[in-house]
């Protein structure tokens, strides 16, 4: 299962409003400044680095920047290898709707991930917040809810989820990750089954007891 992030080059993909209509995504490091340890442990996920592995393996780098391991490099491109449909090795994958979709932040929902035009340089470089799964993909577009963060920070002050939640935050549950996590993945077989504790468990990121939280 934990492969899944690696490729989900699906066609039953539909896209699903999160966080209500008027609500924005901001990009996994305006998460960052309130809630450091998480991002920190997010970042050495596959999800934080899904984005990459769509890249030709020529293009496949460790460090900082890719979040990628030579581990899981060779992961990579041992799983393209076995991939049904065939995973090309040589093929940037990066432009491509039914691959970048389960691999960014809110692909097809107003303000989310859109494969930008090279010459866009505005463009790219929203795209480029929105690379990988990151916070708003499982917790809903944050313009809102991480200014209340903010203040919460600010004053010290006590808050409850259903604050968060009237802010456009939406509470994390297996029918969000079901929009990607199905046997349409080229990686798994016809007898693909969800676990969904699973995942939690092993590769959203380290759950932190939050002080502030009153519920």
């Amino acid at each position: 299962l934990v492969l899944l992030m690696v490729f989900f080059m699906l066609g039953a993909f539909e896209p699903v409003a999160r966080g209500g209509d008027d609500a924005e995504y901001v990009g996994t490091k305006s998460c960052k400044k309130c809630h450091f340890e998480i991002w920190e442990s997010w970042s050495k996920t596959k999800m934080a680095g899904a984005f990459h592995v769509l890249l030709p393996d020529s293009k496949l780098e460790p460090g900082k920047k890719t979040g990628l391991t030579a581990e899981w490099i060779a992961e990579i491109k041992a799983n393209k290898a076995r991939g049904d449909p065939k995973i090309e090795p040589g093929r940037n994958y990066t432009r491509e709707a039914d691959c970048v979709k389960c691999h960014v932040t809110g692909y097809g929902e107003p303000g989310g991930y859109a494969i930008p035009d090279p010459k866009n340089k505005k463009a790219a470089r929203k795209a480029k917040k929105l690379e990988g799964v990151g916070c708003e993909a499982c917790h809903g577009p944050g313009s809102k809810y991480v200014k209340i963060f903010e203040e919460i920070q600010e004053k010290q002050r006590p808050y409850t989820r259903d604050e968060l939640y009237a802010a456009g935050m939406t509470e994390v549950d297996k029918e969000g990750c079901l929009r990607c996590h199905t046997k349409e993945s080229p990686l798994v077989g016809d007898d693909f089954v969800f676990d969904f504790d699973k995942l939690k468990d092993q590769d959203m990121h380290k759950r932190t007891q939050m002080k502030l939280r009153k519920d």
